[in-house]
C-alpha cells in the first residue's frame, strides 16, 4: 500500500482527531515511501478549521482536502428524532454524501482509513457499490452500538466485499465488543492504543527536578471513566509498584472526571467497578468531576 487516504470523522480537534494525526505520524515514519491524503468533513455552519490547519502544519508534503458532509446527517446521532425520521435522513444524506465521494476518485489509493463511525459508513457503502479493490479500514474509537439505525450497519458490514476489511478498535475491550457483535469472519480485528503524544526534554526535566526534591508530587490525570481510557490500568500499575513510587516521592495519582459515558449496555456504572477495586492504602484518589481551573491549580 503506497498511498493510504485518510478521512476525518469531524472538523473539530477532539481526542480522536489528534490521535489519528499522532499515528499519521507514525506511520510516514514506519512506512517507506508512503503517501498521505487527508479528507477533512466541511459541515454547513460549522466554521472551525482546527483539523485542517494542524494537519497543513505538521503534513506539509501531504493534500488536505474537504468534502461535503450533510449537516442533517451529521447530527442524526445526536438527535431526538423518532426512529422513522432519522432513517429518512439517513438515506437522503448518505445519497448525497456518496454522490459526492465519486468526485473524489478514491479508485486510486492503495487503502482508505477511517477514523469514525460517521464517516466509516457511508465510505463503506460506496466503495461496496463501486467495487473497490484495496484495503479498508474502519477505526473504532467507541463501543459500537447495537440498536435502531446501527443494526443496518453491521449487518451490512458483515457482508462479503471485494476489498480487505481491517476493522481497528482502540482497546481491547472494544475489540471483543466489536467480535462478539459482528463474528470472528467479518475482517482483520486489531487493536492500536491511542498514542501518548510528545514528551518534549523540557517536561521530562521538570519531572526530574521535582523527584529528587523532598516535596511530594501529586500525578494528575484527566478522564473521563470508560474502560477504554486506561483508568484500569493506572490502578494495577499503581497497586504493583506502590513501594516504587513512593520511593519517588509520589503521594497522590489524582484522576479527575466522572462516569459521564452513556451506555446501556455492560460498562454502566463503570466508576463503582473501580472503586471496588481500589485498595485502602491506594495512592489513587479520585477527584470526580472537576473544572480546568482546579485541575490545573
Amino acid at each position: 500500500m503506497k498511498s493510504l487516504a485518510i478521512f476525518f470523522n469531524s472538523p473539530y480537534l477532539g481526542g480522536a482527531e489528534r490521535s489519528m494525526i499522532a499515528q499519521s505520524e507514525q506511520i510516514l515514519e514506519e512506512s517507506v515511501g508512503i503517501k498521505l491524503t487527508f479528507f477533512v468533513p466541511c459541515v454547513e455552519d460549522v466554521e472551525s478549521r482546527e483539523v485542517e490547519e494542524l494537519l497543513r502544519s505538521k503534513f506539509p508534503r501531504s493534500q488536505v482536502l474537504g468534502f461535503e458532509y450533510p449537516r442533517s446527517l451529521y447530527e442524526t446521532s445526536r438527535s431526538g428524532k423518532n426512529a422513522l425520521i432519522n432513517y429518512l435522513i439517513l438515506f437522503y444524506g448518505l445519497t448525497y454524501l456518496m454522490l459526492g465521494l465519486r468526485s473524489l476518485g478514491l479508485g486510486q489509493y492503495g487503502g482508505i482509513w477511517a477514523n469514525g463511525n460517521k464517516i466509516a459508513f457511508p465510505l463503506f457503502l460506496f466503495l461496496k457499490v463501486f467495487g473497490f479493490r484495496g484495503s479498508f479500514v474502519w477505526h473504532f474509537r467507541d463501543y459500537p452500538e447495537d440498536r435502531g439505525i446501527f443494526k443496518l450497519v453491521w449487518k451490512a458490514l458483515r457482508q462479503r466485499t471485494s476489498f480487505r476489511k481491517l476493522l481497528i478498535s482502540n482497546s481491547y475491550s472494544v475489540e471483543s465488543s466489536l467480535k462478539s457483535l459482528l463474528g470472528e469472519g467479518c475482517g482483520e480485528y486489531l487493536t492500536i492504543y491511542n498514542p501518548l503524544g510528545d514528551l518534549n526534554k523540557t517536561s521530562i526535566s521538570s519531572i526530574e527536578t521535582k523527584i529528587s526534591s523532598q516535596r511530594g508530587i501529586s500525578i494528575g490525570l484527566a478522564s473521563m471513566l470508560a474502560p477504554w481510557k486506561g483508568v484500569h490500568s493506572i490502578m494495577v500499575f499503581e497497586k504493583l509498584f506502590r513501594k516504587e513510587l513512593k520511593a519517588l516521592n509520589i503521594e497522590e495519582i489524582a484522576i479527575y472526571g466522572g462516569d459521564i459515558y452513556s451506555t446501556l449496555g455492560e460498562h454502566r456504572g463503570y466508576r463503582n467497578q473501580l472503586l471496588a477495586f481500589k485498595e485502602e492504602e491506594s495512592l489513587i484518589n479520585f477527584k470526580g468531576k472537576s473544572s480546568p481551573q482546579e485541575i490545573f491549580s
